[in-house]
């Protein structure tokens, strides 16, 4: 039968955790200068030509508004529906399957449903 009260740890094991623990939190050496010296300064090692012309770039895609596309119709569309405004036509699959699958590609939308 089991008793009642969990069995405890032995006494000398918590005091070794905690020395564990302590050890690991101790510093080995104080930060100072010493340790400062050793960081590497990368932005040293790049030409200020290179970093500028990245950073206009970034800037010229990022201002860019997204382009407004009125209607999305797929090359073989077969039914269409306006969403949010827009005219979307996409081409409709029967297949075997029981479920209805989305898709989309460089086409356009593609939608697959159980034959029926």
């Amino acid at each position: 039968m089991p008793s009642a009260c969990p069995t405890r740890k032995p006494a000398g094991l918590g005091r070794r955790l905690v020395q564990l623990t302590l050890d690991f939190l101790k510093p080995d050496r104080p930060a100072g200068p010493a340790s400062a010296d050793k960081v590497f300064d990368y932005s040293q090692k790049l030409p200020d030509a290179l970093v500028d012309s990245d950073l206009v770039a970034m800037k010229n895609v990022a201002d860019q508004p997204p382009p407004y596309i009125d209607k999305f119709v797929h090359p073989r569309a077969s039914r269409q529906g306006v969403l949010d405004g827009r005219l979307v036509a996409y081409e409709v699959k029967r297949g075997k399957r029981r479920t209805i699958g989305f898709g989309v590609g460089s086409d356009g939308l593609t939608v697959s449903v159980p034959s029926g």
